[in-house]
């Protein structure tokens, strides 16, 4: 398993969703013959929680009851896992296991506890990001569900260049949205899975953008000379909320989601996530 200094709480994280991405294997960008959106919304999962532990000496995912009963540990592994991201059926829960150097995004099924393979390649596949409403790209007559986003250095020159790709949880399709000098990292779909915001190093430091599903019209939302990360969209999708040092330690704030009225919660923390 992975180490991470410092890490000694579990990370528990509810979420509502379901989705990745498609492309090729080489991560270039390839034609979208067609792009359809996907109406029907299965309810996400409300009675367990999924999260990230290192109780047994590194860290593992687990689930257990919103009350806290009946702690059940999916995976084993002598290797790093972290960030689980439900399905929208909550049938299975996706995330990223590895190491400083290289990790791969895996799937795990609550039924039979078997894992797949979703993501992998020599560099850094991880912060998987399901979509609540999966999209179809149909190209070379090949129609794939794409629902999980995730950010990847397959391409890039090292472990610290990272891009935002989008694939099926079968493990096909994958296809790269994002492509720029620093890190693109931390996707999150929006509720009705049509837009991704998702933190970016491209003007020097850490910013939140947003882009179209399939990786078009990219916008930046703030813009300081401090670190802005950890986008999460509100249930209905008109604002986000993330985390920035721009005052001094870390604090919580809230935008409307095209970067308009900005303001601290004056609330200290990290790793916001919007309820119901």
């Amino acid at each position: 398993m992975r180490t991470v200094a410092g890490l000694l709480l579990a990370v528990a994280c509810m979420v509502v969703g379901a989705g990745c991405s498609a492309g090729n294997e080489s991560g270039e960008m390839t034609a979208v013959t067609t792009t359809t959106a996907v109406t029907t919304t299965t309810a996400a999962p409300t009675a367990l929680i999924a999260f990230a532990s290192n109780r047994d000496g590194d860290m593992e995912i687990f689930v257990m009851n919103a009350d806290g009963t009946k702690v059940r540990q999916l995976t084993e592994h002598n290797s790093f896992d972290c960030c689980p991201t439900w399905s929208p059926d909550g049938e299975q829960i996706a995330f990223e296991n590895g190491s400083t150097l290289f990790s791969q995004v895996l799937m795990v099924d609550l039924d039979s506890n078997e894992v797949y393979l979703v993501a992998d390649s020599d560099g850094r596949d991880g912060e998987p990001s399901w979509s609540p409403n999966p999209f179809t790209r149909t190209d070379d007559a090949l129609t794939i569900s794409l629902s999980i986003a995730f950010s990847s250095s397959r391409n890039g020159d090292s472990y610290l260049d990272r891009e935002i790709f989008v694939i099926s949880p079968y493990g096909i399709g994958v296809h790269q949205l994002t492509d720029s000098e620093g890190d693109d990292l931390t996707p999150a779909w929006s509720p009705d899975g049509t837009r991704i915001a998702f933190i970016s190093k491209r003007d020097g430091d850490e910013e939140v953008f947003v882009m179209n599903a399939n990786g078009t019209e990219v916008f930046q939302l703030t813009d300081n000379d401090e670190l802005d990360h950890e986008p999460a969209w509100s249930p209905d999708g008109t604002r986000i909320a993330f985390s920035s040092n721009r005052y001094g330690s870390n604090e919580i704030f809230v935008m409307n989601a095209d970067g308009t009225d900005v303001y601290s919660t004056s609330q200290k923390g990290e790793h916001p996530d919007w309820g119901g």
